[in-house]
């Protein structure tokens, strides 16, 4: 469920910053750029994360 999640969150990120970042002009498109990029970078976090605590578990099992 995790790895969907930061999947999610990372595309959602991504699609914002792509969004957003074709006209730099407006201090609105900035803040908006840099919210898709921390949610992207939350995404890879979360993925990387679950991914690595799925692999734990099956050494563990």
């Amino acid at each position: 469920m995790k790895i969907v999640f930061g999947f999610i969150l990372g595309f959602f990120g991504l699609f914002l910053t792509a969004l957003t970042v074709g006209s730099f002009g407006t201090a609105g498109n900035i803040v908006m750029s840099a919210i898709g990029y921390i949610l992207l970078l939350l995404g890879i976090y979360i993925l990387v994360k679950a991914i690595i605590a799925r692999d734990a578990r099956k050494e563990n099992t």
